[in-house]
């Protein structure tokens, strides 16, 4: 592993001798490209040698129902993310991030898409309101930031290019982008890396 390429709290772990873990939940509904984006993650990591562990519940994804992702790095037994224990929780949709917060450990960080889709088995979007002080949290509108771009299915490449700056991942952000090309078909590349960076430079 190049050392120039690891990032520091994964070099400090490595130096120390530490076994390095990193879990991700990423939650959000039916046809936001979080199966996607979870491959796109793992892949990255795969590349650095770590060992990748993946799991996905998924309901009625053509009518906007729930979808969740666990994405497991390191030195990880099973496929499933215990509750409060994720470095990282990212939700694709206001109200998933807040349906998975429970496996969030404490002082670590918390990505929220503030975009809202009502769930069709509502007749309104419910109130939510929940305290965060614990947790590091980024807000960003990523899906208008994908509609900016003219194209609302980037909103996870927008919601990646976050990830890759807000949270600590075990991957650069040269190492994110080529496994967006590797995972997507290619007339979608530009686009993709274009909604990538737009993300990064959201969350700085």
């Amino acid at each position: 592993m190049d050392a120039a390429f690891v990032p520091r709290f994964v070099l400090q772990k490595l130096l120390r001798g530490d076994q390095m873990k990193y879990d991700i939940v990423l939650g959000g509904v039916g046809g936001q490209g979080i199966l996607l984006a979870s491959q796109v993650v793992a892949q990255a990591a795969m590349k650095k040698g770590l060992k990748v562990m993946m799991a996905e519940t998924h309901g009625m994804a053509q009518r906007g129902g729930s979808v969740i992702s666990h994405v497991r790095l390191g030195d990880i037994y099973g496929a499933l993310v215990p509750e409060g224990h994720a470095d990282l929780v990212v939700g694709f949709e206001f109200m998933e991030a807040f349906r998975q917060l429970k496996f969030l450990a404490k002082g670590k960080k918390l990505i929220i898409n503030t975009h809202r889709i009502k769930p069709v088995t509502l007749e309104t979007y419910p109130e939510m309101d929940y305290d965060l002080s614990d947790y590091d949290v980024l807000k960003l509108d990523a899906s208008r930031i994908a509609f900016r771009l003219g194209n609302a299915i980037v909103t996870n490449m927008v919601i990646l290019g976050a990830m890759s700056e807000f949270a600590e991942l075990p991957a650069s952000k040269a190492e994110m982008q080529d496994a967006i090309r590797e995972s997507v078909p290619p007339r979608f590349a530009e686009i993709d890396l274009k909604a990538f960076e737009e993300g990064v430079k959201a969350a700085q």
